[in-house]
């Protein structure tokens, strides 16, 4: 009966119609949720309603819908638990004129950035000849440990050249397209031993870099094939590091400092915790606005490593805006900023007015390509 009123809900709001039956349906299918909390038994009601949800707007097949839901439900229940307050807030989000919500994603704030900033200073021109840094930048290398040469290229599921677990793709007894030995374009991530195969050729042809620059994503795409167990087990030697917000400072050479920041923690729309409090969760921010004080008194420059570019579309905008405010606070310390996450090799530049693109460049943004050969996201 309970998931027969979620069914009601999510199909009453499927075209955002807003009649005075429907919102009143909606109405009480929240207060249903509600009812669930106080009976404890609203981590099944809420998988429930995710995996319906995901499945009925064909979001994922309804076996990845199922794992995802499945496996995230109760990170769902404690979210919603805090964000959803009122039934009219969740149905003002799911139908026109049916209630008022305050879009989690739009929520703007302001951190305190020190005012006594230098004038800025223009970048000198490095001419050929004087000594440069060699660097080597990974990113989004999405190694699949599954991955097995001769499986299908080619299934029906968002992750293929690996085992199926879909009974639906279990029965196929002839492969259409057989997974590469060394990896395969499509809906695939790269084995390991392709990594090996590439770090050896850097090893090989370039022994005189400076030093190398990781910029996450290690791990494959299939989100729902996740379990705490194998995760932990992934990142056991970095634990002491995530206990300080997974960022760090290195001094890498005289006058040149590397900072770090882990800015999935507090600006990654995708991380549904940061709807509960956006304004500088984990303090990040403070932290590296603290660092680039020091780096700035004590005459050093900046190199920033992070994941997410604050202009993609998967950044939170609040986070964004801060984020984009303290480089330019500081933009004659920080002389570069190196991001992956768009699997695409590119570069942006930031602006004195962030709106204008006439006005004087602050800094400059580089994104690396992917090692991954997933869909057509790479960039070999």
């Amino acid at each position: 009966m309970r998931l027969l009123w979620l069914c009601i809900l999510v199909e009453t709001c499927h075209f955002g119609y807003s009649t005075r039956s429907n919102c009143k349906q909606c109405d009480f299918a929240v207060e249903l949720l509600h009812s669930a909390w106080e009976e404890k038994t609203t981590s099944t009601c809420i998988g429930d309603l995710a995996e319906f949800i995901c499945t009925t707007f064909n979001i994922e097949d309804h076996f990845v819908c199922k794992g995802i839901a499945g496996e995230f439900k109760d990170e769902f229940t404690y979210v919603l638990s805090v964000i959803i307050i009122e039934p009219h807030q969740i149905c003002g989000l799911l139908m026109k004129d049916c209630g008022t919500f305050i879009d989690p994603l739009s929520v703007s704030w302001n951190i305190t950035i020190p005012s006594n900033q230098p004038s800025p200073i223009d970048k000198k021109t490095v001419f050929p000849g004087k000594p440069i840094l060699r660097v080597l930048h990974l990113t989004d290398l999405h190694l699949d440990m599954l991955y097995t040469p001769g499986l299908e290229a080619k299934c029906k599921e968002p992750q293929c050249c690996r085992p199926q677990q879909n009974p639906n793709e279990l029965g196929k007894s002839k492969v259409s397209q057989m997974a590469g030995p060394w990896g395969t374009v499509g809906n695939c991530d790269v084995p390991y031993w392709l990594l090996i195969n590439m770090l050896e050729f850097v090893r090989k042809n370039h022994r005189d870099l400076d030093y190398i620059l990781v910029t996450g994503d290690i791990t494959s795409h299939a989100d729902w094939d996740y379990t705490p167990t194998s995760h932990v087990a992934m990142i056991k030697n970095i634990s002491e590091t995530l206990k300080s917000m997974g960022c760090y400072m290195k001094k890498i050479y005289p006058g040149l400092r590397l900072i770090s920041i882990n800015n999935a923690l507090g600006g990654d729309a995708l991380n549904f915790f940061l709807y509960i409090n956006q304004t500088d969760p984990d303090g990040t921010l403070t932290w590296l606005i603290k660092q680039l004080s020091m780096a700035e008194k004590e005459g050093d420059v900046v190199h920033i490593l992070a994941h997410i570019p604050g202009g993609d579309g998967e950044a939170l905008e609040g986070w964004a805006i801060n984020y984009y405010k303290v480089v330019n606070r500081f933009q004659n310390i920080i002389v570069g900023q190196f991001f992956g996450h768009t699997h695409s090799e590119e570069f942006y530049i930031t602006y004195d007015d962030p709106e204008d693109s006439s006005s004087r460049p602050t800094s400059v943004v580089y994104s690396a390509p992917s090692l991954t050969t997933y869909s057509d996201l790479q960039n070999l």
